[in-house]
């Protein structure tokens, strides 16, 4: 089903059911024309335990108590970006059940990512509707990457448990190249590529930043959105894999490269904060508390400020970008040696699509 003649600043009330079963009216109202407000969180990891249902309970109450706190605190929110792990096991339709029984879903979108759980299965793909859904070559049976665009800010939703370079640097292009005029341009996927973690020793990740290095700084993304270990940090920024911007202050003006931003989880918290942090991370938070972030986008600034669930701000950031953008995806003037990664990136697809087949 598909709503028409949403205006911008509108107040809409609608009700869905099927039969004599209808279930509304709920409320609706389309963001007015002007500066973005979204939320930012991570591996929500809704639960399901036949043999004990408090954990399905627990673990949908959370989401939705992180969900209501935020929205609330944040009642200009157009939407909710959520970084991947959305379920435990990614099979079961009643984790799917908990994690959207929440009422603020029913008056907020939510754009997913696919993370390593999610991957587990492919149960997400019936729930979601997402646009601008890119055709990959080497499709995932779990979803697909897509795009959006809110004013002068494009969103790029990737698939990190699908190492096909091709595919990802051709949907970074398409989306780039659709969209010059947006000012600003952020990426989101799961894993923590760049975040404060042991990230740097482990294999997928490293396999990860070698694929969507390149990638982003051709794409010149402003900021990418990140998880997976359930640690909160914030990097300085970063091109070619080294720091050519500090994230320390308050804020940064024209900055070169792109800042990562990882939250720790809603459900499946850490239980203690880790001692240290990597060269490359500027800012760290408390892990054994759930972190929620908001970015507001206006004009030439973006303000991102993140928060404990339950109160208390732990970290603040201020982007000024005083170009225009609009550059478009760059293409290397002479031999691309980024090809031998996309073949590496296609040979670890295939026999990773090939190990699914057999389970």
């Amino acid at each position: 089903m598909t709503a028409t003649g949403i205006e911008p600043g509108g107040v809409y009330y609608y009700a869905y059911g099927a039969g004599r079963r209808l279930y509304g009216p709920f409320v609706y109202r389309s963001p007015a024309p002007g500066p973005l407000t979204f939320l930012y969180v991570n591996d929500l990891h809704a639960g399901f335990d036949p043999a004990d249902d408090t954990v399905g309970r627990d673990k949908a109450y959370k989401i939705h108590s992180v969900f209501a706190e935020a929205v609330g605190e944040n009642p200009d929110t157009a939407f909710i970006v959520a970084g991947g792990d959305q379920t435990d096991s990614g099979q079961r339709a009643e984790e799917w059940n908990a994690l959207l029984a929440t009422p603020v879903l029913r008056s907020i979108p939510i754009a997913f990512a696919i993370g390593n759980h999610d991957k587990k299965g492919v149960m997400q793909k019936y729930y979601l509707n997402n646009p601008n859904e890119f055709d990959a070559a080497l499709p995932s049976p779990v979803g697909k990457t897509y795009w959006f665009r809110y004013g002068d800010v494009l969103f790029l939703i990737f698939d990190s448990t699908n190492a096909n370079a091709t595919d990802h640097i051709r949907f970074a292009e398409e989306a780039v190249n659709q969209n010059l005029d947006a000012k600003w341009r952020i990426g989101v996927l799961h894993n923590d590529m760049n975040g404060p973690a042991f990230g740097f020793l482990d294999l997928d990740n490293n396999l990860i930043r070698t694929v969507y290095t390149t990638i982003f700084d051709r794409a010149d993304l402003d900021v990418v959105l990140i998880g997976h270990s359930h640690i909160y940090g914030r990097s300085h920024f970063l091109k070619g894999n080294r720091i050519v911007g500090s994230g320390f202050g308050a804020g940064a003006k024209d900055p070169d490269g792109t800042a990562y931003i990882s939250m720790s989880a809603v459900n499946n918290v850490a239980s203690a904060t880790l001692p240290w942090q990597n060269v490359w991370t500027a800012k760290r938070c408390r892990d054994d508390i759930t972190t929620y972030s908001v970015f507001r986008i206006a004009g030439d600034t973006l303000d991102f400020k993140a928060f404990y669930a339950g109160g208390g701000q732990c970290d603040r950031f201020q982007i000024t970008k005083t170009d225009p953008g609009g550059r478009p995806f760059v293409k290397p003037a002479g031999i691309d040696f980024y090809k031998i990664v996309q073949f590496g990136g296609l040979i670890y697809a295939l026999v990773d699509a090939a190990n699914r087949a057999q389970n």
